[in-house]
């Protein structure tokens, strides 16, 4: 049911088939998992940025 992209896009528009490509292209991940850990290991080192803020303050 999906279309493919159309050969005469603009370069912008790459990625127009949302079913085929994942939202997330940073982290391909088959499962959701991957992206959890992703998360928490941001939320981790937002903290750590944090405190180091605090610190240098």
């Amino acid at each position: 049911m999906s279309r493919p992209p159309r050969p005469d896009a603009p370069s912008g528009t790459l990625f127009t088939d949302n079913s085929t490509t994942p939202r997330n292209r940073q982290y391909p991940d088959r499962s959701g998992r991957s992206d959890r850990l992703v998360r928490a290991v941001s939320r981790r080192r937002l903290q750590r940025l944090k405190a180091s803020l605090r610190r240098t303050r």
